[in-house]
């Protein structure tokens, strides 16, 4: 009924459509259990500027009710806000940027400096052993890694192969697929890509 609109004040809904909702949270009064899981998978969030305690509660509560769940802020001093940063601003219909050469530029650093840090064999190893860490190589899950360059890549893949040595994985289980796989053929690389997807992971670990 009202997806994709912008819904700032009452004058916003036509008298039908206010209709409408008072109905049908009538029959969320009447039979809640068929509404609990409506809002599953999606997230609501409350960004409040200034305090609030029971527009707050009430809209995390009803969010909740209905299966979803809540991010935000109640405190406006936790955010970016008390920096005196500009928030973007959007034209609510054609969902234009109207402000955008006054906001903050956030990527404020030197990519070349971040580049050369990044790929620094110890400050590889101690990134992807945080990642493994929240990885379990017998749930059959697949996990794509971005590198920065080729011979980055060459390397995440060595030092995951060198991780999780201890599980028995094959070596074909971590592989690497850039713009170069297979000499460069597209066809090639997107087969990699379908296999990479489809493979089943096989793996025997070892037991000392």
């Amino acid at each position: 009924m009202l997806k994709g609109r912008h819904l700032i004040e009452p004058g916003d809904l036509s008298v039908s459509e206010v209709e409408e909702i008072c109905s049908l949270a009538e029959q969320m009064i009447v039979d809640p259990n068929s509404f609990q899981d409506v809002c599953r998978g999606k997230i609501l969030a409350t960004l409040f500027f200034e305090p609030s305690t029971r527009t707050r509660l009430s809209f995390e509560a009803a969010m909740l009710r209905l299966g979803g769940s809540v991010e935000g802020f109640s405190d406006a001093e936790n955010t970016s806000s008390v920096k005196g940063e500009t928030l973007a601003e959007y034209d609510p219909n054609t969902q234009e940027l109207l402000n955008g050469s006054v906001l903050q530029d956030e990527l404020d650093f030197e990519v070349a400096e971040f580049n050369r840090k990044i790929v620094l064999p110890d400050n590889t190893r101690k990134v992807l052993e945080e990642i493994s860490s929240h990885l379990n190589p017998e749930s059959g899950e697949k996990t794509l890694i971005f590198a920065v360059n080729d011979n980055h890549a060459d390397m995440i893949v060595d030092t995951l192969r060198d991780i999780y040595k201890e599980y028995g994985i094959s070596f074909d289980a971590i592989m690497k697929i850039t713009g170069k796989t297979a000499g460069g053929n597209k066809k090639k690389v997107l087969q990699v890509i379908k296999q990479f997807k489809n493979n089943i992971l096989v793996f025997k670990k070892t037991v000392h």
